[in-house]
């Protein structure tokens, strides 16, 4: 019983966390949207200083930023809390959250 509860629990850090690289790699693309910006050169800046950068601009709302802020908190919670209990329901909304915010932000790039 412990095993496939543990099995699951990692099944889903594992797929969270591929997901949260894609939507990581979606704002970076934004990112370039971001007229006059001197991120534009710059590979790498920390996740939610980027998402700053392009809701300041506009790009995207204030719901969504609060959306992808809720997943950045949950994604560091994954990371540096090993005894983070989760419950297999929160599991299903948590993906669906994050598999919405790429899709909403693949859907603002591609009318940019």
């Amino acid at each position: 019983m412990i095993e496939s509860v543990i099995r699951d629990r990692n099944e889903f850090y594992g797929k969270f966390l591929n997901n949260w690289r894609i939507l990581e790699h979606e704002i970076l693309q934004l990112l370039h949207l971001v007229k006059g910006s001197e991120y534009k050169t710059v590979r790498y800046r920390g996740t939610m200083e980027q998402l700053i950068k392009i809701t300041e601009a506009g790009i995207i709302d204030k719901e969504t930023f609060d959306k992808i802020r809720f997943l950045s908190n949950f994604r560091n919670s994954i990371i540096h809390e090993p005894n983070l209990e989760i419950h297999r329901k929160e599991i299903v909304e948590i993906l669906g959250v994050l598999r919405y915010a790429i899709t909403l932000l693949r859907g603002i790039r591609s009318r940019e």
